[in-house]
Order: structure tokens, then sequence, then C-alpha cells
């Protein structure tokens, strides 16, 4: 699943900037061309102020791609940059809008602001000869005033549409863990009982065994062909015996039979997993201290799969978000920290949502360790676990 939706996920993103920079760079030009054609001065071909319109519009075309990884300063340079370029608006426009989608009243409010100064100075200060009658004037700030409103709006409706796909996937993806985790449920119920049953079976054949053999060992009168027909007795219930031990421990594996399992990752992986996320889910900050290469394989297997959850809820809850994680080793502890920010209008309760968290807690009792994780005051979402070195339950091997 990875494989195909990786390529389709870049695919995506690539025609998603490639046409809002076609649109930006088009409307840019047309707007260049059109100043150009104008009787004004300063918009001659050459000119100064020609010069300026076109380079600010040049460096808000390169700065939109970077919008996502840092949406509030490329917000404020491109919207500074249109304070002297009109032509650099319509980048400006997409960066306004993309901080919106954020959904974070204070940066809407400055952005707002910042967008409303910035087009005012042009048309009343870099450039009054645009609007040379009181009636130019109004209209524009009229305009000024509703494009704003319209960037807005139009963030604020990407924003709320993409926090509900998010949610609507969540919901279908904790619905189809629970469906899983029944049928493992019952297929588990139904091994045990079928365990229990080929228990009193193998009990039985066992029982015959030992009263045969004994029979053979206390009788001395019993015949050549008695003897043999004991031994057969024997010798059938053994192999009858032997065959449903087999069976019984097939039952009792935990995966299925006919599946041999790989062997299960650990802290010599970790590497390898963090640079997957980093292409697939955003920036990952990793910082390790102390030696991780000697921790006890059950242990390392479990801290890989922690960090390996924390990756997930990162993907799952706050998707692009920047990741710290440190993995720090001290005498007796083995400590996991990872914090990273939450989209504006995720709750405290919803990295809970779904069952990983529960199975983490679980992993991490059965160590003898322990686990915290919630929102902090500065919105982020922070887990810290503590492992022992030195109480490692072998309860906890795959």
């Amino acid at each position: 699943m990875t494989t195909t939706t990786r390529p389709a996920r870049t695919r995506g993103w690539l025609w998603g900037e490639f046409w809002r920079l076609s649109v930006a760079a088009t409307f840019a030009s047309i707007t260049v061309l059109a100043l150009s054609a104008t009787e004004l001065p300063d918009f001659k071909y050459g000119s100064p102020w020609w010069v300026v319109e076109a380079a600010a519009a040049l460096v808000a075309l390169a700065a939109l791609p970077f919008r996502r990884r840092w949406p509030v300063p490329v917000a404020a340079l491109t919207i500074s940059l249109a304070a002297v370029s009109v032509a650099a608006a319509a980048p400006a426009a997409i960066c306004f809008i993309s901080l919106c989608t954020h959904r974070r009243t204070k940066q809407i409010v400055w952005a707002s602001i910042g967008w409303l100064v910035s087009a005012t100075f042009y048309e009343l200060v870099v450039h009054p000869e645009l609007n040379a009658t009181q009636g130019d004037r109004i209209s524009s700030i009229v305009i000024t005033v509703l494009s704003t409103a319209f960037c807005v709006a139009v963030g604020l409706a990407i924003g709320s549409r993409r926090e509900l796909v998010s949610n609507l996937q969540q919901q279908v993806e904790t619905a189809a863990s629970q469906e899983r985790s029944r049928v493992q449920q019952a297929r588990l119920g139904e091994r045990s009982r079928i365990a229990r049953e080929m228990h009193d079976v193998l009990a039985h054949r066992i029982s015959l065994v030992a009263l045969h053999s004994g029979a053979l060992a206390y009788r001395t009168d019993l015949s050549p062909e008695q003897v043999r027909d004991t031994s057969a007795v024997i010798r059938d219930n053994a192999e009858l015996a032997l065959a449903e031990l087999r069976e019984v421990l097939g039952v009792l594996r935990q995966d299925d039979a006919g599946a041999i399992e790989p062997p299960q990752p650990n802290l010599t992986e970790l590497d390898s997993l963090i640079m997957q996320a980093r292409e697939a889910d955003g920036p990952v900050d990793l910082v390790t201290d102390g030696d991780l290469d000697d921790v006890p394989e059950t242990l390392s297997r479990s801290a890989f799969r922690i960090v390996q959850e924390v990756l997930t809820n990162r993907r799952k809850h706050a998707p692009g978000q920047r990741l710290h994680l440190d993995l720090t080793r001290h005498d007796t502890e083995l400590t996991i920290r990872a914090a990273n920010s939450l989209p504006s209008g995720h709750d405290l309760g919803l990295p809970e949502s779904g069952l990983g968290l529960i199975g983490l807690a679980e992993r991490v009792s059965l160590a003898g360790g322990t686990l915290r994780h919630g929102v902090d005051r500065s919105h982020r979402f922070v887990l810290t676990a503590v492992l022992p070195l030195h109480r490692v339950d072998e309860r906890l091997d795959p």
C-alpha cells in the first residue's frame, strides 16, 4: 500500500504546485505587460519602478513553493512585496489563503491587517496616480477589503474541508482496525477452544501409553503375542499423541501456520525508519544520547515499535508537522520522548481516538516502564516512555 500511495501523493503534490505557480506567474506576467502599456512613465519598460515590479513578482513566485513548510514567514514576505508590486499580489494571495487554511485566529488577523496595509500603501502611497479621484480611492479601498474577506473565507473553507476529510479517514481506519481486532479475538478464542479440546484427547493418549507400558514392566506372565499387542498399542498411541501434540502447537501459534514470521525490527533499523518518515510525512529531528547498540534485544524491539507508533500518530493527526524525537540511554533506563505541533482545531483527545496508544501503554507496562502522553501548553502533542534496562519481560517477544 505504501509503495502505491506514495507516488500518487507525490504526483498530486507536484500537480498542485504546478497549477498554482502557473496561475500566479500568468497573473504576474499579464500585470507587468499591462503596466508597460500604460501612459504612466513609472511603468514604462526598463524604468526603475518596472524593474521593482518584475523583481518583486519573481521573488514572490520563488517563495510560493515554501508556503507549507514556513507559512507565516512566506506569507509575511509575499504580502510585504505586494506593497511595492501589484504583480506580486497573486502569489501573495495564494500564500495568504494557505496561511488561513491552518485556521489560527491570531495568524489570520495579523495577515489580514498586513494585506490591507500592503494594498492601501501601494495604491495610495507608492502609486497614487493610479487613483487620482476620490471615487477611485474609495473603490480601491472597497476592493481591498473584499479581496481580504475572500482570501480569508477561501482559506477557512479549505481548512475545514481538509479537517473533515482527515477525520473521515481516521474514522474509517479506526473502524477497520476495530474490525481486525474483533476478527483476531474470534480466531484466538476458537484456537483456545480447540486447544482445550485437544488437550483432553492428548491426555487420554498419554494415559494409555503410561498404562500399557506399566503393564509391560510389571506383568511377567504375558505371552509373546500379548507383549507384541501391548507394544503395538503403545506405539500407535504414542504416534497419535505426537501428531496431536503437533496439532496443538500449531493451533496455539499466534500467526498463520503457513507463514514464517520475519525477524522483528529493532533500534539498529532506526535510521532507516526515520529516513522513510522524512520522505513520506515531513521533517523529523532525531537526537540520540548514549549507546543504543547493546540495548537488550526485547527492549530494543519495544523501543523501535514505540518510535514507529509515534511516527504513525504524527502522520494521522499532524501531517507535515515537524517531529522532535529524543532517545536517551541512562544507566538503568531508556527514555523516549517525542513532540510535535498539532494543526489548529485538533482537541486534546483526538490523538487518543485510535488503538495505537493503548497498545503502546500495554507494551510499556509489560516491560515495567511508564508512558505519559498529552497536549502541552504550546499545543504540542508530547509522548514520553521510560523503559527499564534490567527488567525485560520475555512476554514482549512477538
